[in-house]
């Protein structure tokens, strides 16, 4: 694969996704300031945020790491090895213009064009220790737990200068223990019984739920479009001091948006998603016409990247999402108003969600919308309502679920196999420039994070994946979210925001999120969520992300 000029304007490049810190912050987590034992080898590593949730898991393969290596000679009259986390909210274009001048060595970000930083020069060649040496004490390799599309992306002229780091995405959390006290599960039947269509999860005429078998995880829950709007009227009418849904102010729109992706993702499945990356192969979803709100696609036929690779942003994944979204804004009384507000952050609806009437809230969410890391975000919460309200309190105790995705009603979850997708961005690498007598210990550490013992240990300590192919194989560790999410994960197709094909190498900027650009009575908006919000219809904005696409296109180099 080789990389090409790109004519792409930097300002495309994503930069820090959600601004609750300033970019380039160093978080409380840093410990640079650590006093400093010159006898051993000093690696300073590099982590994209603040908090638990990306310190705490590389504090532990640090302490790990440290302890195991601490009779390694790894640089001349040195013994041991001493790492430095410096935790900061950098991503994308900003992150990129400070490497060279940064003091870290070892990087494991998000929201990256892998291929821009293998081009500035920024990232060791690894491909030693990716392909071909086993990883500590096992018989594998790292590329032998990335995918064949991981591998194929990750490789630029034969070489290797990254790795995949966490894997995280937009969804739905919901409360259990709402569900469960409201006995909020659908009949099987419940169309015969419209005005009492709920039943409890442990009832004999339970749902299926979304993966059309009994007795499983996502029994009772909403299967298609009509279902959730269902279950929302149903919490707003009748459950009072209730809401059926939350989500972060600050960057709604980002958030929204984000959403929006992965349910698009998961309509159009894992093969017809790549071909979004791809252009190349039978398109099968592509709309024809919309006519009052019906949905007509054209037959299925073949596009390629030079010449009607536009024929992507038709796909009706993206119409049925957009019509989801319009669908939850114009129901004001699903949520609070304060969900568009500028002035309430992920921080805050974490919160909420979690202080329920039980626990000193004023008001019952049953569901929030936020990345899966959300509740590892909001571990202080968590543990200040522990130490107000026991154990009872503890994320081991309570039960949150990470919600299966609805789809439109024509199609379920039984015809087509659940699709997660991963839109980080995120992996790991060496500074091209580190002192060459630190690079035996850098390789080593990245080998050591990406063992089996270490992907397991990141997972029990966030409750979120890595975006590497490995099992769990004793859940007994993780929270009940946790749990639900890797069950949910385990029993899916997994995909992933990039691909290998040259299209997309060179041109990674104008993918992803930048797809649901929107042009509506000749205004550019960045996203959905604003026309929507001012009234625009499902179909103009939807004509509107196809007319943007193929402008995208057009400026595409080919």
């Amino acid at each position: 694969m080789k990389l090409k000029n790109r004519i792409l304007a930097l300002v495309l490049s994503v930069v820090c996704v959600m601004p609750l810190a300033a970019c380039g912050e160093r978080g409380s987590g840093s410990d640079l300031n650590r006093p400093t034992d010159n006898t051993k080898t000093q690696l300073n590593v590099f982590t994209f945020g603040d908090g638990e949730f990306a310190t705490r898991w590389l504090k532990k393969a640090r302490d790990r790491f440290e302890a195991e290596y601490a009779e390694t000679k790894f640089e001349p009259g040195k013994k041991g090895v001493q790492i430095n986390i410096d935790p900061q909210k950098l991503s994308g274009t900003d992150l990129q213009i400070r490497i060279p001048s940064s003091n870290d060595d070892i990087f494991f970000g998000e929201r990256m064009f892998y291929n821009d930083y293998v081009k500035a020069g920024l990232c060791l060649d690894i491909t030693d220790i990716v392909t071909e040496q086993k990883l500590p004490g096992e018989e594998k390799t790292i590329a032998d737990k990335m995918t064949e599309s991981q591998q194929k992306f990750f490789t630029v002229d034969e070489k290797i200068y990254g790795v995949p780091h966490y894997s995280g995405g937009m969804g739905i959390a919901y409360n259990v223990d709402f569900f469960d006290d409201n006995a909020l599960y659908f009949k099987k039947d419940w169309k015969d019984t419209p005005e009492d269509p709920f039943t409890s999860r442990t009832a004999s005429d339970v749902s299926e739920g979304p993966d059309g078998k009994p007795g499983t995880y996502d029994d009772g829950l909403p299967v298609t479009y009509e279902e959730f709007y269902v279950l929302c009227d149903y919490i707003a009418d009748n459950i009072t001091s209730a809401k059926p849904l939350l989500w972060n102010g600050v960057v709604y729109d980002e958030y929204l948006t984000d959403l929006m992706f992965f349910m698009y993702a998961d309509y159009e499945g894992a093969d017809q998603f790549d071909l979004s990356y791809t252009m190349d192969g039978t398109l099968k979803h592509a709309v024809k016409s919309i006519s009052d709100g019906n949905v007509e696609l054209k037959e299925p036929f073949e596009i390629e990247p030079t010449t009607n690779g536009y024929e992507v942003y038709k796909q009706a994944g993206k119409y049925y999402a957009t019509e989801f979204m319009s669908t939850i804004i114009q129901n004001s009384d699903w949520y609070d108003k304060t969900c568009f507000s500028r002035n309430y952050s992920h921080l805050e609806a974490q919160k909420n969600f979690l202080l329920t009437e039980e626990y000193g809230g004023y008001t019952d969410y049953a569901m929030l919308i936020d990345g899966n890391w959300w509740e590892s975000e909001c571990d202080a919460t968590i543990t200040n309502m522990v130490q107000k309200y026991g154990d009872k309190a503890s994320k081991y105790t309570r039960n949150f679920g990470w919600m299966p995705l609805p789809r439109p009603d024509y199609i379920t979850h039984k015809e087509q196999k659940y699709t997660m997708c991963d839109d980080m961005l995120s992996f790991a690498f060496i500074k091209s420039t580190i002192d060459p007598s630190k690079i035996f210990a850098a390789k080593t550490f990245l080998q050591f994070v990406n063992t089996d013992i270490s992907l397991i240990e990141y997972t029990e300590t966030t409750n979120t994946p890595k975006a590497l192919l490995y099992e769990i194989p004793d859940k007994s560790k993780l929270s009940n979210y946790g749990r639900s999410f890797m069950t949910l994960r385990e029993n899916s197709d997994i995909v992933f925001a990039y691909n290998g094909a040259d299209i997309y190498c060179n041109n990674a900027a104008s993918f992803g999120i930048y797809t649901w650009q929107t042009q509506v009575d000749g205004t550019v908006y960045k996203n959905p969520i604003e026309p929507l919000r001012n009234g625009a219809s499902v179909k103009d904005v939807f004509d509107g992300i196809v007319k943007n696409g193929e402008t995208l296109w057009n400026n595409m180099i080919k």
